[in-house]
């Protein structure tokens, strides 16, 4: 076999084909370019080989990969991550690696190390890339397959693989229970105020001066490397990060270090990442699962009142997942739990709803779903969003960006304007 070959496997469907493919890969089921797989020393690279690496760390303070870099394995940005278990299968020497994902959820930066490392190694090992949106295409693929519904493999031509078309979901229908002028603190001028924010850890300064104010109603992007301090920024929004005390922050009116406590802050708040996904993994059917936010739980634990379970119920109609209803959460598909998630976060009625990364692992069409609820929740409530992403969503339609930029004594901060043809 030409060990210059690097087979891309596009992954575009809504059932999760991708674990069915790698398994037919692995057992020699299905070849590739005439390439079996069976009994051959090979190894999948995926966000949960990470996700993995990152409990044991946290558990049993075991890192197999210290030699690869000084500091522990979580403070990694999510590129160095990637990087970091790249080179450690590589220097396994294997006939393959499977690379699931690769390219997702970091920046361009990142992207470009990993495309390099990639490609100094395609003459010794077969590389596989399976990929869920186009634009994650490497430029190393030279032979490209779609995965259909029943696992068949449809040759592509890399030529003529094109992004996907604008705006092909919508939804119809007004949100459930959302006249927002009769929430108390609906009113403020500003909802969030960062003055002159920085933070340092030790001798490392992450933000410096950082100044963002936002109002009711606006829907930004948080734009930036990864590493940037995006997750740091939000952290201080939220109050996750003590940072926040002794730096001139005003969250829904209240000033950081007034006395005032997290739960104060959050019941403002609405927040779904796609980490939160590994916290639910109880039988609760999706209306349990959408009614708890209510209660901000893992969980429901209280009965719920008729009023709670009639708004889940029209959160659902919405979602347009009425035959789903009484069906368990983690049966659902990726792009269904994000959904329900986005719906839980919003049945308290938020005046600031935040996202962090929501579509990252999603395919294209599932992406432009999910962007789509996000932009139908910006046009008929009045809540501010701040949705957290490196790179340019798909279908997304925020009116402005706030955008981190590293610099050898943190990141600043630069505010840019929708119409400024940044993106």
């Amino acid at each position: 076999m030409n060990k210059h070959l690097f087979v891309a496997l596009y992954c575009s469907n809504y059932s999760g084909s991708s674990t069915h493919i790698i398994e037919k890969l692995i057992s020699g089921e299905i070849e590739l370019e005439n390439y079996n797989f069976k009994n051959k020393n090979g190894y999948f690279y995926s966000q949960s080989t990470i996700n993995y690496l990152l409990e044991e760390e946290f558990k049993h303070d075991i890192n197999p990969l210290k030699e690869y870099h000084k500091n522990n394995f979580s403070t990694l940005s999510s590129g160095q991550k990637k990087k970091v278990l790249l080179q450690y299968y590589i220097d396994k020497c294997p006939d393959y690696i499977l690379l699931d994902d690769v390219m997702g959820n970091i920046d361009q930066e990142s992207q470009a190390e990993l495309i390099q490392l990639l490609h100094q190694n395609i003459s010794k090992i077969f590389f596989v890339q399976i990929f869920y949106k186009k634009i994650d295409l490497l430029p190393l693929a030279n032979k490209l397959y779609s995965i259909t519904d029943n696992l068949q493999l449809i040759n592509e031509e890399i030529s003529s693989f094109n992004s996907p078309s604008e705006d092909i979901f919508s939804f119809k229908t007004a949100l459930p229970n959302f006249n927002q002028e009769e929430i108390g603190q609906g009113n403020l001028n500003d909802l969030v105020a960062l003055k002159n924010v920085s933070v340092a850890y030790e001798n490392k300064v992450i933000l410096q001066n950082i100044n963002w104010n936002i109002k009711t109603g606006e829907f930004w992007q948080l734009k930036g490397p990864n590493g940037s301090g995006k997750t740091t920024l939000v952290g201080l929004i939220t109050g996750d990060n003590p940072k926040a005390y002794g730096n001139d922050i005003r969250v829904m009116g209240f000033q950081k270090g007034s006395g005032e406590s997290v739960w104060q802050i959050k019941k403002y708040i609405g927040y779904f990442t796609p980490d939160m996904l590994t916290r639910f993994g109880r039988m609760d059917t999706m209306d349990k699962m959408i009614i708890s936010g209510f209660y901000d739980s893992i969980g429901l634990y209280i009965k719920p009142t008729s009023h709670q379970i009639y708004i889940a119920n029209q959160w659902i109609t919405l979602l347009g997942l009425s035959h789903f209803r009484k069906r368990p959460f983690y049966c659902l598909s990726s792009a269904q739990q994000r959904l329900v998630m986005i719906a839980r976060a919003m049945v308290k009625k938020p005046l600031l709803l935040i996202l962090d990364e929501p579509c990252t692992g999603l395919n294209d069409s599932n992406t432009q779903l999910v962007n789509q609820l996000i932009n139908h929740i910006a046009v008929y409530s009045k809540i501010a969003i701040i949705y957290i992403s490196h790179q340019k969503e798909p279908n997304l339609k925020p009116n402005y960006f706030f955008e981190l930029h590293p610099m050898p004594d943190g990141a600043i901060g630069k505010i840019v304007d929708f119409d400024s043809k940044h993106l």
